[in-house]
């Protein structure tokens, strides 16, 4: 299968207070929806891993199996595991300075490790 690569490209609004943290998030330009729930935690990107993953690598499956998220793709295994420093995408281990979060039911990872594992690019547009 040949790999996209996808340019996520985060914008950060001016209007948005530097307490709430949050930011939106776009993938190839287009936003993401709330479910992305990107915010800044420690100086980190964080998002919803299930958003990001199924805007990038639409033929993957994300499930919850024994108090880990996993991510199944042809050619990726992920797994994110909350309290952890580290995504494991293929036996590789992706340091998550702040860990893995569980928020509202959602699994909460830093941007940059998972763009890392799922073959994308970041860039940060403060404007």
């Amino acid at each position: 299968m040949k790999k996209r690569l996808l340019l996520l490209v985060l914008c950060l609004s001016l209007w948005l207070s530097a307490a709430a943290g949050a930011v939106s998030v776009r993938v190839d330009g287009a936003p993401l929806t709330e479910s992305a729930q990107a915010r800044i935690i420690n100086g980190s990107t964080y998002v919803a891993l299930r958003a990001v993953v199924e805007a990038i690598r639409p033929d993957a499956v994300v499930s919850w199996e024994n108090g880990q998220a996993v991510v199944r793709a042809g050619d990726l295994e992920l797994t994110a595991v909350p309290g952890e420093l580290y995504i494991v995408a293929n036996g590789r281990y992706l340091f998550a300075a702040s860990g893995v979060r569980l928020q509202n039911g959602r699994t909460m990872v830093p941007l940059r490790p998972l763009a890392k594992a799922l073959g994308a690019e970041v860039g940060w547009d403060a404007a």
